[in-house]
């Protein structure tokens, strides 16, 4: 009992963390450009949200695959080229759906928020790199490097503190999406990095 309480830790420690920094845009727009720009941002939020729900759904099946591989033995070591290019796929087509998706209804459906069709753009980008870093966090996770995933929420937080205000008083809502965008290249890097690095190691059967 005692060693899984202590596993868990990592895991509630990255996703408490991961909680925070995703819920620092609400009160930043509410805080710096008021009421009417935090619906607008909602709105835009809420038109991409459902496509990055998708991935977590893929996400969470090559999870369970990736852990069931690297549980057999050192020979079960997945064909990452090609899973990193079915990701690449899906996360291009979960993007530009996100957009023209959000783009459709709002000019057919919605008019009235069309001023949020950048903020629209600006987050179907960084649905782009979200869905590149789930990947990345599952490979992380199927390896049981919990402590590793937590620390990449904490470069997500820092980096969110850092631009969210400053973004948003100088841009709006806009500011907002464009700090989640520049938070999740900036992990998009530093996972790439260790991710990479995991690969090379599980392919030359040293892990």
């Amino acid at each position: 009992m005692r060693s899984i309480v202590l596993e868990c830790l990592p895991i509630a420690s990255g996703l408490l963390i991961g909680t925070v920094y995703t819920r620092l845009d609400v009160f930043a727009v509410k805080a710096i450009a008021g009421g009417l720009a935090l619906g607008l941002y909602s709105y835009a939020f809420r038109l991409t949200e459902p496509f990055r729900y998708m991935a977590l759904a893929i996400e969470s099946s090559l999870y369970s695959h990736l852990a069931g591989k690297f549980a057999i033995s050192a020979t079960g070591v997945p064909r990452f080229a090609l899973i990193s290019k079915l990701v690449f796929v899906y996360a291009s087509a979960f993007s530009v759906a996100g957009y023209l998706v959000g783009i459709l209804v709002t000019r057919f459906m919605y008019p009235a928020f069309i001023t949020a069709k950048t903020t629209i753009l600006v987050l179907s980008v960084a649905l782009f790199f979200r869905c590149l870093n789930g990947y990345q966090s599952a490979v992380q996770n199927a390896l049981g490097r919990y402590g590793l995933t937590a620390k990449f929420a904490v470069v997500g937080l820092v980096i969110t503190v850092a631009l969210i205000y400053p973004l948003t008083s100088a841009y709006g809502f806009l500011g907002a999406a464009l700090t989640l965008l520049l938070m999740e290249f900036v992990n998009f890097l530093v996972q790439g990095y260790f991710y990479r690095n995991a690969v090379r190691v599980l392919q030359q059967g040293n892990l």
